[in-house]
């Protein structure tokens, strides 16, 4: 049963305070029985917020203002420090400000889930402390890494030359595709480059090029069909007309799950066309890579397996915590290629082993995020991610078939995956639909109890509904229909009134 939350939970820390003794501090090297008393004390403070987790709104502000306005809270660190209770309820109260993207009513966006078994080993990286930068410093713990990034290349069908990094996140991985695509199909002047997209294409691919110094009129926008996938024939005659005109073409940015409807990219064809044309083919497979563990992931993400660069988010369809990114190239030589550089001298006690993942990725000092994959994919076992994905994949299809049939109801062809796109057909011009689509998801996330988002696609307003997170069943799946069902009821009451 839902319960709204219209106040913290718990006291906030100006209640506490008062309480402060020296017996409830902790020296700064905390060990022993000091050190299991703190992680006691964080491990309570974690199990409070998983219990609520069924109960907590999708989305809250209530209390914010007075909450960020306590000058017990809003203050500069003390000279002394002080008890752990109330600064563990200060964060405890924080956390349910927002979006509460770890519980299963978070239906916007792409839902994260917070995987507790992924999150456990961020207490025990934190305190080995590995620096995983150099093989050398820490070599087993590299090796861990490295497995989990060769079965991602596995799942993903890339060969064995193929290799790749974990980042922290979609963006810092696709930053580093493009720098290997550049690399490897540039020379000279950025001026003229091209790099093709679609009106789809995740923003991180233009913010990308632009931190990678190429001018904004290097992306260019490719048109798509009827189910948001990019038009072969128009990609080859635009590459055409911009080599005619002087300009070097170098990269495909293709979508395998499109943050908007899920859709995607031909890419058994993109693979053709960019072998033909010479170009570097990059796959934003960030939301929808991991479907590939399912057969209907597999599918419809045939053609993945030619990619030069793949960006993955374990963080969303493996539901691990955010920070948690990967970028898979073909040749582990284009990564080393495009991001290796003379080490400085303070590094010449470290073994030059070759295979630092500091010469594969901007990063030298990094933490150690090979374990948040490592461990939940062997305690669970890869099966359980797969039956997971396959729930989402069942749950969205039964809701898309409800709503396609539900009248005033129009579904975009292009949703795929675990997202849907729809909007109201039925109530007047486009701009009227436009107004009346907004109108039921405010009512809807106005409730409390589900929290949808919208969209645009080829300039009109869509409700967009997406079921990733790890806790989203079919009860949430219910209740998200009947709410939509009462909005749309509502919605006519409304139009019918002010039509008279």
């Amino acid at each position: 049963m839902f319960r709204s939350h219209n106040a913290p939970a718990v006291p906030l820390a100006a209640e506490s305070h008062a309480d402060t003794t020296v017996a409830d501090t902790f020296p700064l090297d905390v060990r022993d029985e000091e050190a299991a008393a703190l992680i006691q004390q964080v491990s309570k403070a974690a199990l409070a917020v998983m219990a609520e987790m069924e109960f907590s709104p999708a989305a809250s502000t209530t209390g914010l203002d007075e909450f960020l306005q306590d000058p017990a809270v809003r203050r500069p660190p003390p000279e002394r420090g002080g008890s752990l209770a109330p600064l563990l309820e200060t964060i405890g109260a924080a956390g349910r400000f927002g979006l509460n993207t770890h519980n299963g009513r978070m239906l916007a966006f792409i839902p994260g889930s917070g995987l507790v078994s992924s999150a456990a080993t961020d207490l025990l990286a934190g305190v080995i402390n590995s620096f995983t930068g150099a093989t050398s410093a820490a070599p087993a713990m590299m090796a861990l890494e490295r497995d989990v990034v060769g079965w991602m290349a596995d799942v993903m069908g890339l060969p064995a030359a193929a290799g790749g990094i974990l980042s922290s996140g979609g963006s810092m991985s696709t930053l580093s595709a493009l720098l290997c695509a550049r690399s490897a199909r540039l020379s000279g002047s950025l001026d003229s480059a091209c790099l093709y997209v679609t009106a789809e294409t995740h923003h991180c691919a233009a913010k990308a090029a632009l931190l990678l110094g190429f001018p904004k009129r290097a992306v260019r926008i490719v048109p798509v069909d009827g189910l948001l996938r990019m038009d072969i024939g128009a990609l080859r005659h635009m590459v055409a007309a911009d080599r005619a005109e002087g300009r070097a073409p170098f990269c495909i940015v293709a979508n395998a799950g499109a943050t908007s409807t899920g859709a995607i990219d031909p890419l058994p064809e993109l693979a053709v066309a960019a072998r033909e044309l010479g170009l570097w083919l990059h796959i934003d497979a960030a939301y929808g890579g991991f479907f590939q563990l399912t057969s209907r992931g597999r599918a419809a993400l045939a053609g993945i397996e030619d990619a030069d660069s793949i960006v993955l988010d374990p963080h969303k369809s493996l539901f691990l915590p955010f920070g948690t990114g990967c970028l898979l190239v073909r040749d582990e030589a284009a990564l080393r290629r495009a991001h290796s550089v003379e080490s400085g001298a303070y590094l010449r006690d470290l073994d030059d082993t070759g295979d630092d993942f500091a010469d594969i990725s901007p990063e030298l000092t990094r933490p150690n995020r090979g374990l948040r994959l490592w461990l939940p994919l062997h305690l669970h076992g890869v099966a359980a991610f797969r039956d997971a994905l396959d729930e989402k994949l069942d749950l969205t299809e039964e809701l898309a078939a409800r709503l396609r049939a539900t009248p005033g109801i129009e579904v975009h062809p292009g949703s795929s995956l675990s997202v849907i796109a729809f909007r109201r057909n039925d109530a007047g011009n486009d701009e009227e639909q436009d107004r009346a689509t907004e109108e039921i998801v405010r009512q809807i996330n106005r409730t409390g109890e589900i929290y949808i988002a919208t969209t645009r696609v080829q300039e009109r307003v869509y409700a967009r509904i997406a079921l990733l997170s790890l806790r989203t069943n079919r009860e949430h799946a219910e209740r998200l229909f009947a709410l939509l069902t009462s909005a749309l009821e509502s919605n006519s009451a409304w139009e019918a009134r002010h039509a008279q």
